[in-house]
């Protein structure tokens, strides 16, 4: 796998995050500019961007970030020699190192020394940082035996709480909120691919990843005990993966690309491989869903991908995945449609 494929496409999605997370703040920060009106708060939690691209279905879309001010609220060196390309997650609703509020409440009033979100990053030197959101100071950091390219995705469980990455050393892991390790599991190849963390079966809680090896995990997010876990199901496709899961909204289907040219429609129960679609080039991105909002049964599914210069619109309407359109734009695309 080619390292500078994945650092040209890390470059792109954190300038989309780190904008992402600038609107949210200045939200945050403009809520009471006007003295005369009672200012409409926007709940906290909704604020978080707690893994890449947001939510499973990889939108990159917050409706809550509607403020159109951009104002820098803290820069943080990472340190010399640390290079980061993975994109930052971004929880607000978490309280300082590992006192979380309610998850479904979030920080109250003014972030304070006390009471204070966490922002999650990797860098090259194999260091997950962790810092506050308050004013970029480092809580703590962790250290792999590789490089960090895969973006961290945060469980938010109260005192449960979880981080959730991979290196190129092949592990994922699962930190605690203090950074300490919970489990973790080695696979057979480097992982740049970004966990997805969501719900299966309606009750389950999981982790879902895919690696160079070319098989996507699906682990427990939270295994009853030990610092070790078994997956749930894996699907070997036969060829790296790179990019991030996606896990459709009624959570029965995950779809995911790889470097051989084919898009994957899995079972989100049992990992089967429900469909497959050839398209010309290796998928280095992450697929991104839309479900139609027409009150209809059974509405079909859009997934938007690139495959090598090539824009793909294709649907699984009734089981069959079907190409829409197509558009070759004459240059290798490496961002993740939105």
């Amino acid at each position: 796998m080619s390292v500078w494929i994945f650092k040209i496409l890390e470059k792109v999605k954190v300038l989309c995050l780190t904008l992402a997370f600038l609107w949210g703040s200045a939200s945050m920060a403009f809520a009471t500019a006007t003295p005369t009106a009672t200012p409409t708060v926007t709940p906290v939690n909704v604020l978080s961007w707690a893994q890449y691209r947001f939510n499973n279905d990889n939108s990159g879309f917050n409706q809550h970030l509607d403020n159109p001010y951009l104002t820098p609220k803290w820069q943080a060196s990472l340190g010399q020699p640390n290079v980061s390309y993975s994109s930052p997650a971004v929880v607000l609703d978490l309280g300082l190192l590992g006192q979380p509020d309610d998850p479904a409440i979030g920080i109250q009033g003014a972030e304070t020394d006390t009471n204070t979100g966490i922002l999650c990053v990797g860098t090259t030197q194999g260091k997950l940082l962790a810092l506050r959101t308050l004013d970029g100071t480092q809580l703590w950091s962790y250290q792999t035996q590789g490089e960090i390219y895969s973006s961290p995705a945060f469980l938010r469980e109260g005192s449960n709480s979880r981080i959730y990455f991979g290196s190129t050393d092949g592990l994922l892991r699962a930190l605690n909120i203090k950074g300490a390790l919970m489990w973790q599991y080695q696979t057979s190849g480097a992982i740049l691919s970004s966990p997805t963390e969501g719900m299966i079966n309606q009750t389950t809680d999981v982790v879902i990843v895919g690696s160079d090896d070319g098989t996507v995990y699906c682990f427990p997010a939270l295994p009853p005990s030990g610092q070790s876990t078994t997956p749930i199901w894996t699907a070997s496709l036969g060829s790296p993966i790179m990019g991030k899961p996606a896990l459709s909204d009624d959570r029965a289907s995950v779809y995911v690309g790889t470097e051989n040219s084919g898009l994957y429609w899995l079972n989100s129960t049992t990992g089967a491989v429900e469909g497959h679609l050839a398209v010309n080039g290796p998928i280095r991105t992450s697929p991104t869903l839309q479900v139609d909002t027409e009150p209809i049964a059974n509405p079909p599914t859009y997934i938007y991908f690139a495959a090598g210069s090539t824009f793909y619109m294709t649907e699984n309407t009734d089981g069959v995945l079907t190409i829409l359109s197509s558009t070759n734009i004459g240059t290798n695309i490496f961002e993740t449609p939105c």
